[in-house]
């Protein structure tokens, strides 16, 4: 859920190991920092079914998952925000209505090929605000996994919070194989 609170944050005190600065105070150890809520201002429930509410992508289950390695970072906000603002400028509108396309844009990027190689995509999940498609070429031993959702939390930085993008959140090669 979205909540307006009013509140104190309570960041600990600066502590110097020999190793490391650090923050903390609160908590297990003194490990953390403290937030003390006063008032709830307003509570908004999560009831948008466009919207992918999950913290963390799928990963590869099921033959050939036990080895398998992430094709780029793990998912960016700053880049999610960058494909949101694409997306609302124009230059990647069709990335409104198309989960697929921005799935073969991952992989093409990934593997620096063309989206004319990536033939056969298959929807193989799909949950709310997000889809699960792989990709089983004939040329290569691995196969390709790409999870394509409309993250939630960009609906908090959209100009209309009711468009949001499709982004690829993971990618992953699955096969031993190089």
């Amino acid at each position: 859920m979205r909540a307006t609170i009013v509140g104190h944050y309570f960041a600990g005190r600066q502590e110097k190991p020999p190793t490391k600065t650090v923050w903390g105070g609160y908590g297990h150890m003194g490990c953390c920092t403290l937030l003390m809520i006063q008032q709830v201002l307003s509570v908004e429930p999560r009831n948008r079914d466009d919207l992918d509410y999950r913290a963390s992508p799928d990963q590869p289950s099921g033959k050939g998952a036990d080895c398998f390695e992430d094709l780029g970072d793990d998912w960016r906000f700053s880049e999610a925000l960058k494909s949101q603002q694409a997306m609302e400028s124009g230059d990647r509108a069709w990335a409104l209505d198309d989960p697929k396309r921005v799935a073969i844009e991952t992989i093409t990027k990934e593997l620096k090929i063309s989206s004319d190689e990536v033939k056969d995509l298959k929807v193989v999940g799909k949950s709310q605000g997000r889809f699960v498609f792989m990709w089983n070429p004939t040329n290569r031993r691995s196969s390709y996994m790409v999870v394509v959702s409309r993250p939630y939390v960009l609906s908090l930085y959209a100009h209309d919070p009711k468009r949001i993008s499709w982004v690829s959140i993971a990618s992953y090669r699955i096969g031993c194989e190089k």
